[in-house]
């Protein structure tokens, strides 16, 4: 299950805009902490785009209104900036190292491991070096000049070339670890009725999204037509520890649709609608954040995810990084 989880698909949310902002974009876009903190407190999702994807919460009348969405992760971005003092930056691995943008003593990386992972500066890149290795690696195209080079305490994941990262430590102890399980019979009559599919004949699939040693947790559900095997729709659900239903998100098959792929399709998986790398509880949020792999035909991304906001709104903060350049060289 968890392979079926972390393989890469390059298709998802390639024609949908999500207000994204490119590696060095976020970088240099980074605000004082001293203005987030006054966001955090004065945000209102009031002033985000409005989706046609729905998202209810238990506490309010399911599926009456069509919320807003935080598609551009001001609510997780703010309780970084709040409780870390920092936005979280994008980077990549080049075994045995990681590479950033900007030079720091220390990084606290956020990738597929159970635990956070500690960078140390190692030696700065000189342009040329980016230049080469945006060439032979596709790593680091968004960005351009010097880059730093951190050495790790235990060897990356072979199959991840990106990972978050903040140069501050987290204010408490970061809960991590994806443990995939099968829904209990009560959870799946809970996902049934919300997804409330009118075919007799459907086609299901259903994954619970756990996090080590805490009990709130995500799960993914989807409803497929029995004859194409096409996608009719999709949950994406946060449950607290009692397995109460907090908030959830609904999809049907155009959420998902991208350039150079098809409609999602049973076979396919979950992974086509959510590629989970990894959940994080980190202090200052109330609930679990995904570590979504939401790259594109031209370009990776991560994101994390979280159903939870003060509204209960759908909130994605989301780095991208453009490849093509990197890929067929630069033109100019």
């Amino acid at each position: 299950m968890r392979a079926l989880l972390l393989v890469s698909s390059i298709c998802l949310y390639a024609c949908r805009d999500h207000g994204e902002r490119t590696a060095s974009q976020r970088l240099a876009q980074s605000l004082p902490a001293t203005a987030q903190e006054e966001s955090i407190r004065a945000w209102s999702p009031d002033s985000g785009p409005i989706g046609p994807e729905r998202l209810a919460t238990d506490s309010a009348a399911e599926g009456s209104d069509v919320e807003q969405l935080d598609t551009q992760g001001r609510y997780i971005e703010s309780v970084f900036q709040s409780v870390v003092g920092e936005s979280p930056q994008i980077g990549w691995f080049l075994a045995p190292h990681f590479i950033a943008a900007e030079k720091q003593a220390r990084l606290y990386i956020y990738s597929t491991d159970s635990l956070l992972t500690e960078g140390v500066y190692q030696r700065t890149l000189s342009p040329r070096e980016h230049e080469l290795l945006a060439h032979d690696h596709h790593l680091a195209c968004d960005t351009k000049g010097a880059l730093a080079e951190y050495r790790l305490g235990s060897t990356p994941d072979p199959m991840i070339e990106r990972a978050f990262y903040t140069s501050k430590p987290p204010a408490g102890v970061v809960h991590a670890g994806l443990r995939p399980r099968s829904p209990t019979t009560n959870e799946l009559q809970g996902v049934k009725a919300r997804l409330a599919v009118p075919q007799a004949s459907v086609l299901y699939r259903d994954t619970v999204l756990t996090v080590t040693s805490v009990n709130a947790f995500y799960s993914v559900d989807a409803a497929y037509d029995s004859a194409t095997h096409g996608l009719l729709r999709s949950a994406l659900i946060l449950h607290d520890s009692t397995g109460r239903v907090v908030a959830y998100r609904l999809e049907d098959s155009k959420g998902f649709e991208c350039d150079g792929c098809g409609a999602p399709t049973y076979e396919e998986g979950l992974n086509r609608l959510y590629n989970v790398m990894n959940v994080f509880h980190v202090p200052g949020f109330a609930y679990p954040l995904l570590l979504l792999d939401t790259g594109t035909v031209e370009g990776r991304a991560l994101s994390f995810v979280t159903l939870f906001t003060p509204r209960g709104v759908y909130s994605e903060y989301r780095i991208y990084e453009y490849v093509v350049t990197c890929i067929l060289g630069d033109s100019s």
